[in-house]
């Protein structure tokens, strides 16, 4: 499990819109997938 930190700046905004933490936490994790194919398709 991770732990993905929000400001309170971001919290805030997320309260005004439909943005839950779980949707948070799976683009969260989406971006880092993406990322580590890039970073995989460097090292060939």
């Amino acid at each position: 499990m991770r732990k993905i930190f929000k400001t309170r700046h971001f919290s805030r905004w997320m309260r005004k819109t439909e943005l839950t933490d779980q949707t948070l936490c799976a683009a969260v994790v989406a971006m880092e997938a993406g990322l580590d194919e890039i970073c995989d398709d460097n090292q060939e």
